[in-house]
């Protein structure tokens, strides 16, 4: 992994069943640099699953990555930051509505930095296909900027005041400042996000 080579990735589900190593971590290649889990966080109580998951992290040295198709619409009207984006939208157009449309979005992405934190993984994916949704644009842009406070290689803000926003926000315990940050999607990434992503990942579905 620490040759100079062509970074592997790949996204990677169906990792509940534990028959066959075709849907186990342990499967995965050694090769694979970057695996984005795209089944989702496995439960807590699932112990067999995130002792397969810290082997490939620390042995293999393959980066885990939390992945969400990053639609604020979407997501259901339960969660803190939809209650607020919810409350947002309704109010009268005017600073204070765009003040808590951009408090909302930051809420959002907190909601997956916490994913990423909590469960001690190497970063978020974010996949970026809209398809009509509100977080899309400089909204997006928005949501990708607080991330990269967190993660990523954002060249604005220094190891230590990205240490102390962790710590801020996770604990003392918490040191590590290299987390990375990826966008995944099928159209061409927007300039303006290049310098705060580790991967810029091409969907590339029936293309060569």
């Amino acid at each position: 992994k620490a040759s100079d080579h062509s970074i592997a990735f790949g996204w990677f589900a169906q990792y509940g069943a534990q028959n066959s190593l075709a849907v186990r971590f342990m499967g995965l290649p050694d090769s694979l640099d970057i695996c984005s889990m795209w089944g989702g966080i496995p439960a807590k109580e699932n112990t067999d699953i995130w002792n397969e998951i810290r082997f490939v992290q620390k042995t293999n040295g393959t980066k885990m990555l939390s992945v969400a198709i990053t639609r604020i619409d979407a997501e259901t009207d339960d969660k803190e930051f939809k209650i607020a984006y919810n409350k947002a939208k309704a109010m009268t157009q005017g600073a204070e509505r765009d003040s808590a449309i951009n408090k909302a979005i930051d809420m959002y992405a907190e909601y997956f930095l916490d994913e990423v934190f909590d469960n001690e993984l190497d970063g978020f994916d974010a996949d970026y296909e809209p398809e009509g949704d509100f977080l899309s644009g400089s909204y997006f842009e928005r949501f990708m900027n607080h991330l990269a406070l967190y993660l990523g290689p954002n060249p604005n803000i220094t190891k230590t005041d990205r240490l102390k926003l962790i710590q801020a926000r996770y604990g003392a315990d918490v040191t590590d400042t290299d987390k990375m940050l990826c966008v995944d999607s099928p159209s061409e990434p927007s300039s303006a996000l290049q310098p705060i992503c580790n991967y810029y990942f091409k969907q590339a579905y029936g293309e060569i």
